[in-house]
């Protein structure tokens, strides 16, 4: 049995070649929203919460973007979340939400009938 000890990268420390292979980076989070979709750019993906506001994706290792939450009615706090090489996991990737206050429907003029 050989040992190769590897780096954060997956690279094996020793010069043999013998390096691991990572299948992306995890980004979870639990925000008390539902079906709030989260873009992620540059081939991230989306999630989308469940009913308890949680979520989960696998971005490729390495990935650099920005995730976007949103949602009909709400606004978030942040608008979006940058991330930038990401190696491991990151946990706790949480957004405030609010939601929007009611627009007033306005009725043209010309809908009001006499008679």
């Amino acid at each position: 049995m050989a040992y190769y000890p590897f780096s954060g990268s997956a690279s094996d420390e020793s010069g043999n070649g013998h390096n691991g292979v990572v299948h992306g980076a995890e980004i979870s989070s639990g925000t008390g929203v539902s079906d709030v979709l989260i873009t992620f750019s540059n081939g991230g993906g989306t999630a989308t919460t469940d009913s308890s506001g949680n979520y989960s994706i696998t971005v490729p290792d390495g990935y650099t973007g920005t995730a976007t939450p949103s949602k009909t009615g709400y606004t978030f706090s942040p608008a979006t979340k940058s991330y930038s090489s990401l190696t491991a996991n990151q946990t706790g990737q949480d957004y405030t939400a609010t939601l929007a206050p009611a627009q007033p429907v306005v009725y043209p003029y010309w809908l009001v009938f006499f008679i």
